[in-house]
């Protein structure tokens, strides 16, 4: 069973999304916000919230990519987590699965923090 997450503040509307997350999940997530005071889950050092151009650059690309070993303080190399693999990719995949499964489109696009257009047609008789 799902638990529901309870919401925090968020930089913007962009970055705001609800989600059931099975209760083991739900257990360690209430943990790692009840450890600090911030209201984000990712935050700068200082607390605040990152920029998304900021936080793509600075994080999720280095482990889309890895870091080579002539890289400054690269340290160690670190091969990419998924070679090719974008968090682009990723939603159009997870939605995929989520049709072949045999998911409304209405859950698959709430899933997804997607909003769905009114009723495209009218119903005839």
């Amino acid at each position: 069973m799902a638990t529901p997450v309870r919401r925090r503040a968020n930089q913007d509307s962009w970055g705001t999304r609800f989600e059931a997350l099975p209760c083991g999940i739900a257990v360690l997530y209430e943990e790692l916000m009840d450890s600090h005071r911030d209201p984000l889950v990712l935050s700068t050092p200082e607390g605040r919230s990152w920029r998304r151009s900021n936080f793509r650059i600075r994080f999720w690309r280095p482990a889309w990519d890895g870091v080579d070993l002539d890289d400054s303080g690269a340290g160690e190399r670190r091969p990419p987590l998924l070679s090719t693999f974008t968090v682009h990719e990723g939603r159009h995949t997870h939605s995929t699965w989520l049709t072949e499964d045999k998911i409304p489109e209405v859950a698959r696009r709430a899933r997804l923090g997607q909003k769905m257009r009114a009723s495209r047609g009218s119903m005839t008789m």
